[in-house]
């Protein structure tokens, strides 16, 4: 029993992450939100990469922060991630997960109310730490139509 709740919990605590990941990601937009660009960067890994698609991979945790909070206010007025469908494993310290995605992205000078849509999976993989949980690979698949 006690090692079934352990799985909960780990899953649980892996779920939270990626909800204040698209939460403080949402934020980047934002200019009152300053406190979610340390909240994103500390579910990173120090060892984090990501692929978020064709030229759009990253090195490490210095390169995606670069990307979220310098690159992605300068190109979009608002962002909103909606998650759904998580899919969770935890092998020990170490774990992988899968979110369907759904964005609405109002990019710069866009028609004010106007927003594109992004449809997609997250495939991630996490490692304990011994302050918690962190992203240690990041990687989006776009799958609109």
């Amino acid at each position: 029993m006690e090692k079934q709740l352990r799985l909960l919990a780990d899953v649980h605590e892996i779920c939270n992450l990626k909800a204040v990941y698209a939460r403080s990601l949402d934020h980047m937009t934002q200019p009152h939100y300053p406190e979610d660009q340390l909240a994103l960067e500390r579910l990173f890994d120090e060892t984090a990469t990501a692929d978020l698609g064709p030229g759009l991979r990253f090195a490490d945790r210095a390169a995606i922060m670069m990307r979220f909070t310098k690159t992605v206010p300068r190109s979009r007025d608002w962002y909103f991630h909606v998650l759904s469908n998580p899919i969770v494993r935890v092998d020990g310290d170490r774990a992988r997960g899968e979110w369907s995605v759904q964005t609405f992205i109002t990019e710069k000078g866009a028609v004010p109310g106007s927003f594109k849509q992004g449809f997609g999976r997250y495939k991630d993989e996490f490692v304990r730490r011994t302050d918690g949980w962190r992203i240690t690979r990041l990687e989006f698949h776009s799958e609109a139509p």
